[in-house]
């Protein structure tokens, strides 16, 4: 049995582990709020051989002591989704010393395939048991399996998880170690193949260490600010819903996609025949039309734009507000700053988590409360305070992706622009809208950003009108206006888009699902699924590599969706525009050693994974800068991470601004990685709160 229940099975673990190099560590708790809930039971594996974790009931005072003296000890200790673990284990009284090397299989997933869907259970999904039994062990859910249908069976939640007979449980958790040291080695194994450098491994995980010194530590918030916050946005939703219902003549639920589309239709929105199956960006799994952002941005009707508005302020009373609700299970759920605050003498205390590796790119995302919706000039930003004794500063990269951008394109202008202190933003806008640099208004400027959002973005022209909130024809303009006015970023477009269908289609030639006619050798190479050599069949994608002229395809051979399209300058690359992309992908790499992987069909996204997961770890590198610099120091706190911005709590007067002046030099220092380009901090500093910031020339 993996159950370890008298003292002779516990020394005879810690005897083991101690011999051990790499130990795999999981807990099991009654929740997910580790500020709230408590951890039930330990695991730990050595080995990812079958029987070989083991499970206990949460320790004992001995057994504590003793745990705490392995965790101080030089080892590695791999967990799937470590900081959640950790920080029960810490709230239970115990942590890892600082000769601990802690990894995690969820950022190593992540960092060898950034694009598995997040479904949860689901067979791509980041989760432990998914992974499991695609890398190396086909049974890794069996479990899971068991302990969910006992639970089913007497009707509990995973909540009420401790009420599980202890052989079950056991079980479960022995093999979630079991399994979480196996995947260790099938995706250090798969990161080698795909030549992932040990630098940047190293990097996340020390990011990954940070991240959980920053949750550890928390934030102050004003929650009597939140409350009134609160109402404000509660008044605003309400003035957007009457908006709304006058352009549906009536009332409907903005949050139901069957009222939301039969309103939307009578409006005149467009959906294009088809199905999931035809058509999955058009359509959901359940066959009914999306009515998400990308719906929403296509769609010409001031209905839709009032609704973007309206969700924005529905998310942030969710998220970011929060509150306590109960769910349409019975579940009760914390979520957001109301939710999730916690008292600390006389003072409110937040403890965001900040996920490093849920977003693509390698940007941050965070929950409890939700941070990224936060733009820089929102309110919600009051909701911050400093503690006593500090103020609270701001680090935020200056056109951090621009800068990206004219280090790619080797763009003279542009790398002339930064080097120079130039305004990106307003060149753009000088540009776009054919006006001398002087005139250009701060309405022009605001444009002119968000147009430059959807170039990186790789949208097309009606996609791009709507984020400069144009008319098409507008916003047509002002795009081809930007690939004229800065024609080595047009270059580079270009470049890594081809260079994507490039490589996707030399993985699929390597992995011989691709052919010629027998009978013509000069035929261009076809993506087989089953069909006839050069026979198109519905629901293929063909990759073709060939010379100036597309084939000719018989009549009758071809679905009536069948066009070609030449997708950039290079004329020996063509691609059937449908929806089913060939399945290899593509890839770009970064000088880091990250690997942003794409489709064929996918590939007008090349820009920005490029641009912006560049950024992302040029800021990442910065944050291991300044943590190392905080720890000699012994001073300070970096608190929050937001897009591109830093806040960190500082003391008063001249150590504080002494600090921050190094603090901006060491971030600016990343350039190293880029070179010839420029990187530049703005400084912002309060001692009220985080939205009451001043710039501050240091």
């Amino acid at each position: 049995m993996p159950l370890i229940q008298s003292a002779s099975e516990f020394n005879g673990l810690m005897a083991r582990m101690r011999k051990a190099k790499v130990i795999a560590v999981d807990t099991e708790t009654t929740g997910l709020n580790w500020k709230r809930d408590k951890m039930i039971g330990l695991s730990m594996s050595d080995s990812k051989a079958k029987g070989k974790g083991w499970y206990m009931t949460c320790p004992n005072l001995k057994q504590t002591t003793a745990l705490q003296a392995l965790f101080n000890m030089d080892k590695t200790f791999v967990f799937h989704n470590a900081n959640f673990d950790r920080h029960f284990l810490s709230e239970f009284g115990i942590d890892f010393g600082p000769k601990a090397k802690i990894v995690d299989t969820f950022v190593l997933a992540k960092l060898y395939d950034e694009n598995r869907p997040f479904v949860k259970g689901g067979d791509k999904s980041y989760g432990l048991k998914p992974l499991a039994t695609e890398l190396f062990d086909p049974k890794a859910g069996k479990s899971l399996e068991a302990m969910s249908l006992w639970m089913e069976k007497n009707g509990l939640k995973m909540s009420q998880m401790a009420s599980v007979p202890l052989p079950i449980l056991g079980r479960y958790g022995a093999e979630d170690a079991r399994i979480t040291r196996g995947l260790l080695d099938a995706l250090l194994d798969l990161l080698q193949r795909e030549e992932i450098p040990k630098e940047l491994i190293d990097l996340e995980m020390k990011v990954l260490a940070i991240a959980y010194e920053m949750e550890k530590t928390g934030a102050r918030v004003n929650i009597p600010f939140v409350k009134r916050y609160k109402k404000v946005l509660q008044k605003e939703m309400a003035k957007h819903y009457r908006k709304l219902k006058k352009f549906a003549k009536g009332d409907f639920n903005p949050r139901s996609g069957d009222e939301l589309r039969k309103v939307m239709l009578s409006l005149g929105w467009y959906v294009a025949p088809g199905n999931h199956e035809t058509n999955p960006e058009v359509y959901g799994k359940d066959n009914k039309p999306r009515v998400d952002k990308y719906a929403l941005e296509k769609f010409e009707h001031p209905f839709a734009d009032v609704l973007v508005d309206y969700r924005h302020i529905d998310t942030l009373l969710s998220t970011f507000v929060g509150g306590v609700f109960v769910n349409d299970k019975g579940e009760t759920q914390e979520k957001g700053i109301l939710g999730r605050f916690v008292k600390r003498g006389s003072v409110s205390m937040i403890h965001t988590s900040f996920n490093t590796a849920r977003a693509v790119t390698g940007r941050w995302s965070s929950s409890g409360p939700n941070l990224q919706n936060i733009d820089n000039k929102s309110e919600a930003r009051k909701a911050f305070l400093p503690k006593a004794g500090v103020d609270l500063w701001s680090f935020d990269f200056a056109q951090i992706e621009p800068t990206v951008m004219a280090h790619y394109s080797d763009s003279a202008e542009l790398k002339s622009l930064f080097w120079d202190g130039g305004d990106f933003h307003a060149l753009n806008a000088s540009k776009a809208f054919e006006v001398a640099l002087k005139d250009v208004t701060p309405e022009q400027r605001k444009t002119a950003k968000n147009l430059a959002l959807a170039i990186m973005y790789g949208a097309g022209k009606a996609r791009a009108a709507k984020m400069m909130k144009l008319p098409i024809q507008e916003g047509a303009r002002l795009l081809t206006n930007f690939k004229k006015g800065f024609p080595a970023v047009k270059k580079l477009i270009d470049s890594v888009q081809a260079k994507i269908v490039d490589r996707a289609f030399e993985a699929a030639r390597a992995a011989g699902k691709l052919s010629r006619s027998e009978n013509n050798t000069n035929s261009p190479w076809l993506y087989q699924d089953g069909s006839e050599d050069g026979v198109i069949l519905p629901q293929n994608k063909f990759v073709v590599k060939q010379g100036s002229h597309a084939p000719k395809i018989p009549l009758g051979k071809a679905p009536e969706s069948f066009a070609w399209h030449d997708k950039w300058k290079d004329p020996n690359y063509w691609v059937w525009d449908s929806w089913d992309a060939i399945e290899e992908v593509g890839y770009l790499k970064d000088p880091f050693g990250r690997k942003y992987r794409l489709t064929c069909a996918d590939n007008y996204k090349a820009l920005n994974k490029l641009v912006q997961g560049t950024a992302s770890n040029l800021l990442q590198l910065a944050l291991t800068y300044v943590w190392d610099y905080l720890q000699d120091m012994n001073k300070g706190a970096i608190i929050l991470q937001v897009h591109d911005e830093l806040v960190l709590e500082l003391p008063k007067g001249r150590v504080g601004k002494t600090m921050a002046k190094h603090i901006k030099a060491l971030m600016e220092s990343v350039q190293e990685m880029i070179k010839d380009v420029p990187v530049k901090v703005d400084v912002a500093m309060s001692g009220k709160s985080w939205g009451d910031m001043k710039d501050v020339k240091l």
